[in-house]
């Protein structure tokens, strides 16, 4: 018998996918490796919103 590693407020088919492809990986991950992770993808998705590639030539 299975039963889900993780569920997300608003969890979405994608999400789903990435828990199903990552989740035994993450739940694996020491505390401090998931804290660097969040903060990566943090950084990563604010980059996204506030920088253009053309910006990063100027």
């Amino acid at each position: 018998m299975t039963t889900d590693l993780v569920t997300y407020y608003g969890q979405t088919p994608i999400i789903d996918q990435l828990v199903n492809k990552y989740g035994v990986y993450l739940e694996k991950l020491n505390r401090e490796t998931k804290l660097l992770l969040r903060v990566t993808l943090s950084t990563y998705i604010v980059m996204q919103q506030e920088y253009t590639p053309t910006e990063y030539h100027r």
